[in-house]
């Protein structure tokens, strides 16, 4: 991508501010092109130099990056007040909210937290900026995936930088002097997952820490878990491990069996494939023919009304301010035979003020293609320009601008006359829009418009053209007035040579914005044009679909979500099934679903099945929609049940038999609702269990059994194991065999018999494990001994 100046807003649109610090804002956008959510990050780029070239090198190879745990870039570049980057937006929450749950899900998320590194490092990437906070696990229908976010800020790191924030426990030892750098990043992702996990660090700030986690039955290898977290920890970068490989394999082995798989992933559009649209080319201005001396120097417009059939003698009107369109597609280039290429759209100077003449609208004359945008030359037959004589458009410009001079001026006495009238109400606007908070200066809305016209967009043209009322064109003065009646003397050309292909694309593709766009500019029925029956059926089909969407939209910006789904449903069966306008309606039906959720997880169940009860009438085959309400009813069925093993559970901590009471508690899934009050009793079973069972088992040969043996004779051995608490297992092994073993009270005894001693020496093991988890070992050698000895029992 070319180093060039191109500000944020050209494709998005700026929402509201997430969070703002001295090295970054970040902000919630949304994308204009596609209408999909997105995170705009604006960076601080300090004062070094060679800081952009350093962004630049970045940001491009970030974007070639496709892994499950590392947001699509959707667009970057450097606008005038800084660099930025733009990614997908996410829905879920920081991982630093899952403190206190599951160790293995915790655990689990980590291992795609180690494999998201591993791709940045593959790409030659540092991350930097590793906390708690940086990583999200995003929720989808699927199911839950972990994502580095977080990025990009560590382009502009300043040598000796010390970190005084509340975060900085998170940045390795030697960050002030190194700043990020790949062990580093090992450091601050390992002291993230620490965090998380509750686990202990003994000696901190020691050569070599030492992590401890709270127990815990979820975790096959903890041992192994807590020996790869603490060698991320060590003081010395050197000591810490050379691949990220090196960490995830162990961590993922602490888990076994009890990985929590994420669900399957598709890479996302990032930003090679949705470019940003390209800044438009205005022709130059060329001298006016000597007619446009004559021409009154401000033109008085009346919002509401279609200028191409308005009264030369109408009063003027007061012009509400429109907002920017929300769903503006990118049509910057003109098809062939268009008349935008042969129109002088004139400059927009800035001079005084100049008295209002009159108000006039020109109609529309037909219009035969130059040469130079049509190869045939010859007329466009459309609706418009059947009935009209066929002349060259510079020239019809001017001469029905002569035509109009001498109304112009008769009309000027009668407006003065009625300027101190009161204005007419304008006519209702036929698509809902909402208005604008703020008042564009004229200047700047006129380039607006003479930008939409050149990309072809002669509904927005129109749109915004019609909002610069008297005050606006005195600002404006005589040239920006003359600017101005160019564009929009070029709108009914545009219109007329486009009405009848866009108004056929856009019903074909359910383009609802280029539906609009033709709505917008449409002739009005007092227009003397000739429109076929089909056409006419066709356009009026259309304003049903621009006025139902147009709806449904403000709806959903309302908040009122069920509205908006019955909009769309109404929507629905005018539009093609892949229209992408049927798309917006997920974000009402998330919105819906969530409601619902949070009546569910306090236990409002009526609440939560009656705010369903809009996607059930208006989208029913929602997928996962009758799933969700079964869920309601099985929440609803469970409640008494757990409730009842709740008041049971104290039980199992009053007789001291945690270790039970664990057992029933895990055999359950608690209903949100009650989810507190069980990690609660299973934290305080815990705790009982860790204080009683705090010992690893200890194991002893037991009396009268000796380590030698006769040749050719089986061999008895017996071992006597004891713990502070309960021993669950023992296993004893010889010659990588486990043998069979037979409890007698506290001992367990084996045999082994000469076809596995082999008359030789002999490694006996025994481990016995504890409900806690605890191992004691023992290992005995027996070995043969001459005929005239023997074993006492």
């Amino acid at each position: 991508m070319p180093r060039e100046i191109r500000e944020v807003t050209e494709r998005f649109r700026l929402d509201r501010l997430l969070k703002s610090g001295p090295a970054a804002t970040v902000l919630r956008a949304t994308e204009i092109s596609s209408g999909r959510a997105a995170v705009v990050k604006l960076l601080n780029p300090g004062a070094d130099p060679k800081a952009i070239d350093r962004f630049e090198a970045y940001a491009e190879k970030l974007s070639r990056i496709e892994h499950s745990a590392i947001p699509a870039l959707l667009d970057w570049g450097i606008a005038g007040d800084g660099p930025y980057l733009a990614f997908e937006w996410l829905e879920g929450r920081n991982f630093s909210g899952f403190a206190g749950t599951s160790q293995r899900r915790i655990a689990s998320h980590a291992v795609s937290a180690f494999s998201g590194l591993e791709a940045l490092f593959e790409a030659g990437l540092i991350h930097g900026n590793l906390i708690p906070e940086n990583l999200f696990v995003e929720t989808t229908r699927e199911g839950q995936r972990l994502r580095l976010v977080g990025l990009g800020t560590s382009v502009f790191w300043t040598p000796g930088t010390v970190d005084r924030s509340e975060t900085a426990r998170f940045r390795a030892p030697e960050w002030p002097t190194t700043g990020p750098t790949q062990r580093a990043d090992l450091y601050s992702l390992g002291r993230s997952v620490c965090e998380v996990l509750s686990a202990e660090i003994e000696d901190p700030e020691g050569p070599a820490p030492r992590v401890t986690l709270p127990f815990s039955f979820e975790l096959e290898r903890a041992d192994a878990l807590c020996l790869c977290l603490a060698a991320c920890l060590r003081q010395n970068p050197n000591e810490r491990p050379s691949a990220v490989d090196d960490v995830r394999r162990p961590l993922k082995a602490s888990l076994g069996k009890g990985l929590v798989a994420e669900p399957a992933w598709q890479p996302r559009p990032k930003a090679a494939d949705t470019p940003p649209p390209a800044t438009p080319t205005i022709p130059e201005p060329s001298p006016a023919p000597p007619i446009a001396e004559e021409l009154p120097p401000t033109v008085r417009l009346s919002p509401g009304i279609d200028f191409d059939s308005a009264p030369v003698s109408a009063p003027p009107l007061a012009a509400p301010p429109l907002p920017p369109l929300e769903m503006a597609l990118d049509r910057s280039e003109t098809e062939s035979g268009s008349v935008l290429p042969d129109i002088d759209l004139g400059e927009i100077p800035s001079g005084p003020a100049v008295p209002v003449a009159a108000q006039t609208a020109l109609a529309p004359p037909s219009v035969t293609p130059s040469p130079k945008s049509s190869p045939a030359a010859a007329p466009i037959p459309t609706a418009f320009s059947a009935a009209r004589p066929t002349r060259k458009p510079r020239t019809a410009l001017w001469i029905g601008g002569g035509a109009v001079a001498a109304l112009l001026a008769l009309g000027a006495g009668y407006w003065l006359l009625k300027s101190d009238a009161e204005p007419e109400a304008p006519t209702p606007v036929e698509v809902a829009r909402p208005k604008a908070p703020v008042k564009v200066p004229a200047a700047e809305r006129l380039e607006a418009a003479r930008i939409a016209l050149a990309q072809g967009d002669y509904g927005q043209a129109k749109e915004i053209a019609l909002t610069l009322d008297a005050a606006d064109q005195a600002a404006l003065g005589e040239a920006g007035c003359r600017s101005l009646q160019a564009v929009l003397d070029v709108i009914p050309l545009l219109a007329a040579e486009r009405f009848e292909t866009d108004l056929t694309t856009g019903l074909k593709q359910g383009d609802v914005e280029l539906l609009r766009r033709v709505v917008l500019a449409a002739p009005s029925p007092a227009d003397a044009i000739a429109v076929s029956a089909e056409l006419a059926a066709s356009l009026e089909n259309a304003r049903t679909i621009v006025r139902f969407a147009g709806e449904a939209d403000a709806a959903a910006r309302a908040g009122d979500h069920a509205k908006a789904l019955e909009r769309f449903t109404q929507l629905a069966p005018l539009l093609p099934k892949d229209s992408p306008s049927l798309v917006l309606r997920a974000g009402s039906g998330a919105a819906i679903e969530a409601k619902a959720r949070g009546h569910l997880e306090r236990g409002e169940y009526d609440l939560a099945e009656k705010a369903y009860s809009p996607l059930l009438a208006y989208w029913p085959d929602r997928p996962g929609l009758a799933e969700e309400v079964a869920k309601i009813r099985s929440y609803q069925a469970q409640e008494a049940v757990q409730k009842t093993l709740l008041e049971t559970l104290p039980r199992f901590e009053s007789r001291r038999k945690p270790d039970e009471g664990l057992v029933a508690l895990r055999a359950v899934e608690p209903i949100p609702r009650l989810a507190a009050r069980f990690a609660e009793i299973e934290h305080r079973l815990t705790e009982q269990l860790a204080r009683i069972d705090a010992k690893p088992p200890t194991l002893e040969l037991s009396g009268g059994y000796g380590v030698q043996y006769f040749r050719g004779t089986v061999v008895n051995l017996g071992f006597r194991v004891t713990d502070d608490y309960k021993v669950t297992a023992v296993r004893i092994s010889a010659g990588g065999r486990n043998l069979k073993t037979k409890k007698v009270g506290t001992r367990w005894d084996v045999e082994i018999p000469p076809s596995l001693h082999g008359n030789r020496t002999l490694a006996v093991i025994a481990v016995a494990t504890d409900v806690s988890g605890h191992e004691g070992r023992l290992t005995v050698e027996i070995s043969p001994i001459g005929a005239t000895r023997r074993l006492v029992r």
